[in-house]
Parts: structure tokens; sequence; C-alpha cells
């Protein structure tokens, strides 16, 4: 019983000496062949390095760093194995930023720029203010330019917001601005979509039809309730490497309360010319013909029926990745059936637009609109003169490529010469956003 227990005690005293040396030889066998890995590696000599980075996982297996190691090699020499290899990089570390930089730049050289722009943006946000970050950003905007260049031919834009109105007009984005003011305030809900497809799309020109849809359905004020369509088509065409002519055709149609309020059709030219590698000034014409539909709310909207001719000067630039601004001046005249609708605008705009981090964005627009009548309306005695300031402020988020966030304010003061036309508005609004 006692030489029994003597033995016990003498093997376990063994086995407490003998792991340690083992432990000790694998280790050691381990960082020889990493070293001798390395070495081979920095000396281009992949086919070696590769046999050593294979060596130390025997000795370790599924150890994080012989795994990154034998992945890259695998990558340099072109070896099929190498997208199992770093994949199985980033599962065993998936916070390692070096691993997901390699497995971008395998998925970009294999010319697969949606799978590399992943991985080059979770490297960066890995390692913020490094070398891989910096080379990260780099290559994902390699990736993106790639993935511009075999984009798919449509585009698709959906929206749902909730907006605050302290005066609700009858209008839509993009629509005319009706003369009835409902001086209430309300909320309502918005539906938005928008669709392009593009015919082409390249250095030789490019053509596109859009779609674009808006629904608004108030809380209280459902008669104010709008629809609009909109079509579009546009193109465009370079004569050089500096100019280029741009052509659109839009049609619009919107209802109010579920009746029509107005369509237009317009037809429109310019040309760009590009004065430095992020400076462009446009020059564009536009024409444009409207009817306007009576109803309870608006009884002689018809009056208005006419044409309209716009002309406009606009200069965009860029400075830097994360600012770019815009400012311009456009003077319009209208020709309508009565002719105390006819009536010339002068307006001046400026925008700006600020990237910032973590898919961050703000942005500001600014514009005043001067239109002066031609001959007193009936029911006044003076010409009308409005003078309409209007000011907003957008921050936005995306939450990935692909969701976001948008929260808007717009404010507008019109001054007249005819007080009963003056009115302040001012509306708050947050919109989700889904982009396929």
């Amino acid at each position: 019983m006692i030489r029994t227990a003597l033995v016990s005690v003498l093997c376990v005293l063994a086995i407490l000496m003998v792991v340690p040396q083992v432990t000790q030889a694998i280790d050691s066998l381990y960082e020889q062949k990493m070293a001798r890995g390395v070495l081979a590696f920095e000396s281009g000599k992949f086919p070696e390095a590769a046999v050593e980075f294979q060596a130390a996982l025997s000795e370790k297996p599924d150890d994080p760093a012989a795994t990154l190691y034998l992945g890259i090699t695998q990558s340099r020499s072109g070896d099929p194995q190498a997208e199992v290899t770093l994949k199985k990089a980033v599962g065993l570390n998936p916070k390692d930023a070096r691993a997901n930089f390699e497995l971008g730049v395998l998925y970009y050289q294999r010319n697969i720029p949606e799978e590399a722009s992943d991985y080059f943006e979770t490297a960066a946000s890995l390692s913020p203010g490094s070398e891989i970050a910096a080379r990260s950003q780099e290559f994902k905007k390699a990736s993106g330019e790639r993935m511009g260049a075999k984009a798919k031919p449509w585009s698709l834009s959906l929206g749902v917001q909730e907006q605050y109105d302290s005066n609700v007009v009858l209008s839509a984005p993009g629509a005319v601005l009706p003369q009835g003011i409902s001086q209430k305030s309300d909320y309502a809900a918005v539906a938005l979509l928008d669709g392009r497809y593009r015919f082409l799309s390249g250095p030789k020109g490019n053509l596109s039809a859009g779609y674009g849809f808006y629904r608004s359905w108030h809380r209280d004020l459902t008669e104010y309730d709008v629809i609009r369509h909109a079509l579009d088509l546009r193109g465009g065409i370079p004569l050089s490497s500096i100019v280029s002519l741009e052509a659109a055709y839009i049609f619009e149609y919107v209802e109010l309360s579920s009746e029509m309020f107005s369509y237009s059709h317009g037809v429109g030219a310019g040309v760009t010319v590009r004065e430095g590698k992020d400076y462009f000034t446009s020059l564009r014409y536009q024409y444009r013909h409207a009817g306007y539909g009576n109803a309870a709310l608006y009884p002689t909207n018809s009056d208005r029926d006419g044409d309209n001719h716009l002309v406009g000067l606009t200069q965009r630039a860029s400075f830097g990745k994360n600012l770019s601004a815009s400012a311009g001046y456009a003077h319009d005249e209208d020709r309508a059936k009565q002719a105390w609708w006819d009536a010339k605008g002068d307006k001046g705009f400026v925008a700006i637009g600020i990237s910032m981090p973590h898919r961050t964005s703000m942005g500001f627009y600014g514009e005043y609109y001067q239109k002066k009548y031609d001959a007193v309306a009936p029911g006044f005695t003076v010409l009308r003169d409005d003078r309409t300031t209007t000011l907003s402020a957008t921050a936005g988020i995306s939450f990935t490529d692909r969701y976001g966030l948008y929260v808007v304010y717009v404010y507008v003061k019109n001054d007249s010469s005819i007080p009963e036309l003056e009115y302040t508005r001012s509306i708050t609004s947050a919109t989700l956003t889904a982009r396929f």
C-alpha cells in the first residue's frame, strides 16, 4: 500500500517536471519557425515562408499570429487558399485590424470591391489614427470608385418622415408655392420614394430616367394632404475634358385632397465648365409650362396657367474631402393666363455641405428670392412685391451604407407689399431612409 502511494507521488513529480520542459520545447520550436517564416516573408521568399508558418501551426494549431502570417503569405503568392486562411484569421481574432485589412486587400485584388470595402471600413474603425487606418481609407475610396464603375444600373431610395409645420401651406417639395396660407400648424407623416435607372453612364456621356413620389398625411388638416408624382429624363455629354452639356425633361403632377392641383412640363439645357479639379461653373436655361386646377380651397387657381422661363448661374467647389459649397443666381419670368400673375423674380442662394467622422454630415442652405408682379390683382390696390427668405439646416447619420436618419429644420419668411400675403413658416422633420 505504501509502495503504491510512493509510486503515484513519483509519477506526479515526473509529470510536473516533464510538462514544462515539453511546453518550453514546443514554444521554442514555434518561435523558431515563426522567426524563420517572417524573415523569409520579408525577403520575398513566399513559398519558403508558407512552409515555416504551416510548421508553426503544427506546433500551435489555430494560433492567430501564425494563421494571419500564413494567409498574408498565400495572398502575396496568389495561393487560392488565401481567402480561407485569412477568413480563419479574422474568425480567430475579429478585432485584429491587420487581419481585416489583409482580407480587404485580397478582395480588392480579386476585383470584389463590395466585400473589400466592408473589411477596409472595419480595419479603419479598429485602429483609428494608425497607418493601417490610413491605408484602409485609401483602399476603401478606390473600392468605391470600382463599385461606381461597375454599379448596378438602378437605384432606389425610400423614406418615412415625421414633420411639424408651423404654418401649413398648399405645397410639396419641388412644387410651386400656392398663394393660400392656412395660418394653422399641424403634424404630418410623409412617405418618400425616389428611383432612377441609368441607361448610359461613363466617360462618353450619361442618360437616366427617374421617378419621385411624395405623400403626406396631416393629423388634423387632412384637406391639405398632398400627393406628388415627378418623372424626369436627364442626359449629358462631354465636349472636352473641361466642358460638358446637360439636358433634362421633367413632368410633375400634384394632387391636393385627392383633387388635381397642378401639372407641369419642363425642359432645360445647361453647360458646365470645370475650372479646376474641384471647381465647376454651370449655366442653365429652363422652360416650364404649368396648368392649375380649380377646387373649393382654390377656386381661381386656373388663372395662373402659363409659362415660366429661367436662367441661372451656379458655382460649385470642394475643399478637401469633407467640405463642399455652392452659390448661385437665377432670374425667372412668369407669363400667365391672367395679367396679375405675370411676374419677374431674382434669386440668390448659397449651400454648404460638411462630412464628419462616424458617417455623420451637416448641411446649410440660405436663399433670398424677390418676385415682382406686373399688374394689380383683383381686390388689391398696389402691385404685389414679395421678398422671401429661406434658411435650412440638416444633420444626418448613416448607420450603414444603406440606412440613415436625417433631421431638417426649415425657416421661411415672406415679406410682401400686400400685408395679407405676409407669413412666416417653420418645418421640423426627421426622416428614416433606406437606399438600394
